[in-house]
């Protein structure tokens, strides 16, 4: 395995070959933002951080790299809001906060608490304890849980293809 940056002229996106994998096509990666490398992105963050459990305790460890991805993603993310990271700040600081409910908030409070942080902080924590390949195996359950818990909190629908998958991964953690 490995990581390459890819640069594509624009004009040559979107006309891969009848035999190309979805993985392989860049018009993917363009229409979605690059979320399709968020695989390999996680990947060499959990390997990363295994090395560096020698050095660091996962508290510690985890806190580096919340302050280390705050600085580097910091300036992308403002400038979605307004095409730089200088009028990003402007308009997000212009943008009526104070008209969220109080259901909004706790939701960005568990989405920053405990879907973030510590959830983090335990994949890190694990990282110490158990080996790299046991510690990503369980990882896999992560959309069975959360799948799981649409289903009961807010009526999502499960069908075959959920059971088959679900099945599907499980027996894989299992077998890991």
């Amino acid at each position: 395995s490995g990581t390459a940056l890819v640069i594509v002229r624009e004009d040559l996106i979107g006309h891969p070959l009848e035999r190309t994998p979805s993985l392989l096509d860049y018009a993917v990666y363009q229409k979605n933002h690059s979320m399709p490398n968020t695989i390999n992105t996680f990947a060499i963050y959990t390997i990363l951080m295994k090395r560096a459990l020698g050095r660091y305790d996962p508290l510690h460890l985890i806190a580096l790299a919340y302050v280390i991805a705050f600085f580097l993603l910091t300036p992308a993310y403002l400038a979605t809001f307004a095409g730089t990271p200088v009028s990003g700040i402007a308009e997000a600081v212009r943008n009526d906060w104070t008209g969220l409910s109080a259901r909004a908030w706790g939701g960005i409070a568990f989405a920053t608490l405990l879907a973030t942080i510590l959830a983090y902080f335990l994949h890190t924590w694990a990282l110490a304890r158990i080996p790299a390949s046991k510690v990503a195996a369980f990882t896999y359950c992560q959309p069975v849980l959360a799948t799981a818990i649409a289903w009961a909190w807010h009526g999502d629908t499960i069908g075959p293809n959920f059971v088959f998958g679900s099945v599907a991964v499980l027996a894989g953690v299992a077998l890991a």
